[in-house]
């Protein structure tokens, strides 16, 4: 996976926020597993992945269902960046 910015846990936050609660760990670590196969697939063949893009957690996130930036509860946008920065750790660990 490409370096991670604050853009990416933005587009990752919105991702997890369309989804239930319950399956929001889960997605985070699709979404951080779906980055890194493009990044993988980038390097290889020097373009994108025709599915998960080039490799950031941006790219990928366009795949996916997303909410709009404005107007998450302040809670829950905390809770859905927390599970998508502890599956970034999981990934890098």
């Amino acid at each position: 996976m490409r370096p991670v910015n604050l853009a990416d846990l933005e587009a990752g936050v919105r991702v997890l926020l369309a989804a239930p609660q319950r399956s929001r760990r889960q997605l985070a670590l699709s979404l951080c597993n779906a980055a890194a196969a493009a990044d993988a697939h980038r390097k290889r063949t020097g373009a994108p992945h025709p599915v998960f893009g080039t490799g950031t957690i941006m790219s990928a996130s366009r795949c996916y269902a997303m909410v709009s930036s404005q107007g998450a509860d302040e809670g829950d946008y905390l809770t859905a960046l927390r599970d998508l920065i502890t599956a970034l750790i999981h990934q890098r660990a």
